[in-house]
């Protein structure tokens, strides 16, 4: 039995998967702050919401990804947004629970 010496490519490399999913959780974190800002129903607050709980967690996956196992331009741009996408959702729900967003 021979080997041809060359590694099997991953089909989910965290290098390319983190950079889309934390851009679609940027824009359902930007879909809560209009939403909320221009009184829309309450279904898109609900799809919100996702952007809400899954941004710190996807940044925290970004972090890690960039502290353990590599720092490409993706992982760091990938970080960035979910940090983005998490200050604006938590951002909005911060002033509108406390009054200052009408």
């Amino acid at each position: 039995m021979q080997t041809s010496g060359r590694k099997p490519q991953l089909t989910l490399d965290a290098d390319r998967t983190l950079l889309p999913f934390s851009l679609g959780l940027l824009l359902l974190s930007v879909l809560l702050s209009a939403s909320v800002i221009l009184h829309w129903p309450r279904p898109f607050r609900a799809f919100g919401l996702v952007g809400l709980f899954f941004s710190p967690a996807f940044f925290m996956l970004a972090c890690w990804e960039m502290l353990r196992y590599q720092r490409r331009w993706r992982t760091v741009l990938a970080a960035f947004v979910s940090l983005a996408g998490t200050a604006i959702a938590w951002g909005t729900t911060v002033f509108y629970a406390t009054g200052r967003l009408h």
